[in-house]
């Protein structure tokens, strides 16, 4: 735009004081489609492409933080190590968390997920600066992962004395595992919310709530892994067969999980264990 829009008035008042939009020097082009897109996208406007060189106002780069859906593969940006130096206040509003949130998966001993993103080029983008931020991360994509292959659900542990017997909830098969077979033990805890509500619906449309109700659970998830299966097992409380416990076993089933839990690790005693995600 000319400078000689800031020299137009009404009244005595100016019009603008500074130029409206990006000048054709500063629009991007999309590397799919060709278009011209503004700066401060992170996708093209026509193709929906991430952009190459995409900067926020603060001169750094900026991802495109939308939330993946279940069954799309994404790329997930794993924290191995940070220095305690490390910018958290930048770090949050790059990734899109609160301070306090990332303060706390930044403390966890074990490698925590900071994010889980869309394509290889915007995973690449944030380690790259995140490491100049002073964290030390890794990409670990959905299709390593397995995300769309999920733990098999348990039905029932039994103690042998061979090893421990688990049960499939859904088809009856069985798995034997010897206490070294147990590589890897992750607690973890579900949460689920449901809200309700009864309105009354007014003329034009109109309604009016007339009764709500919100509740919540959080359940404890037990994940087991063999060394040699790609496939895990996963025990939750719901449904689950608790008479593998014997004489030890309680009335509550969240008490039972708890005692469970306790005999799954003395028996595997060398295995992993990781309860990072059971708070």
């Amino acid at each position: 735009m000319s400078n000689d829009h800031k020299e137009e008035q009404i009244g005595g008042m100016k019009l603008r004081e500074e130029e409206i939009g990006f000048s054709t020097d500063q629009m991007i082009a999309c590397t799919k489609c060709g278009k011209s897109n503004p700066p401060n996208r992170a996708n093209c406007l026509y193709c929906a492409s991430s952009l190459a060189n995409f900067v926020d106002s603060l001169g750094g780069p900026k991802l495109n933080l939308r939330q993946l859906e279940n069954w799309e593969n994404g790329f997930n940006v794993v924290q191995v190590s940070r220095i305690q130096t490390a910018d958290t206040a930048t770090i949050a509003k790059f990734l899109g968390h609160h301070q306090e949130n990332l303060e706390d998966l930044l403390g966890a001993t074990n490698c925590i997920p900071l994010a889980r993103l869309e394509s290889e080029s915007d995973a690449a983008i944030a380690r790259d600066h995140l490491t100049q931020l002073g964290l030390d991360v890794r990409i670990v994509t959905d299709v390593v992962l397995k995300v769309g292959k999920p733990n098999v659900r348990a039905r029932s542990v039994d103690f042998l004395s061979e090893g421990i017997c688990v049960t499939s909830f859904n088809t009856g098969e069985t798995k034997t595992f010897s206490s070294d077979q147990i590589a890897l033990i992750v607690i973890g805890t579900v949460f689920e919310s449901k809200h309700e509500s009864v309105e009354k619906r007014k003329k034009k449309g109109e309604r009016k709530a007339i009764l709500e109700t919100a509740t919540s659970t959080d359940d404890l998830v037990v994940d087991l892994y063999g060394s040699a299966d790609e496939q895990g097992w996963r025990i939750m409380a719901k449904g689950f067969d608790f008479s593998g416990l014997g004489s030890e076993k309680a009335l509550l089933a969240g008490d039972n999980m708890t005692r469970l839990l306790g005999k799954i690790r003395t028996f595997a005693s060398a295995a992993k264990f990781v309860d990072e995600y059971g708070h």
